[in-house]
């Protein structure tokens, strides 16, 4: 009984924060050149999403459509925060992402950890806001 106990309380706040990713999330540089969306759910435990980036006023896109595999996997790395992969839309090769939710203004700050080879349109930094 007490493994199971630990058990719950190993993966409780995982459920908790996992929950508050899904959905709808953007970000418009001040410039408005400039947009990034994220599109999460949960599946199984792990979180996994889409994305898609358009740059320089619409002349660089970098997204995955509904159709396609998803782009984005996480696992919870600590409480409220979630590292995992971003597959380019553009170049098709992987980096490293972490998001961290902000429950108290109800954002996540996106930091790309490891840039996909070759050429993306991924911004480095931002703060998304849910839809």
């Amino acid at each position: 009984m007490k493994k199971l106990t630990f058990i719950f309380l190993l993966l409780f706040p995982s459920i908790i924060f996992s929950q508050n990713l899904t959905g709808k999330w953007s970000w418009v540089s001040e410039d408005k050149s400039n947009t990034f969306e994220l599109d999460l759910y949960e599946e199984d435990g792990i979180i996994e999403g889409r994305h898609c980036s358009v740059f320089y006023d619409g002349l660089k896109i970098d997204c995955v459509e509904k159709d396609e595999a998803s782009s984005i996997q996480l696992t919870q790395f600590a409480a409220g925060v979630f590292e995992g992969v971003i597959i380019s839309g553009f170049s098709q090769n992987r980096g490293k992402i972490r998001l961290s939710f902000n429950e108290s203004d109800n954002t996540i700050s996106f930091k790309l950890l490891k840039e996909p080879e070759n050429e993306y349109y991924i911004p480095t930094e931002c703060i998304l806001t849910r839809e």
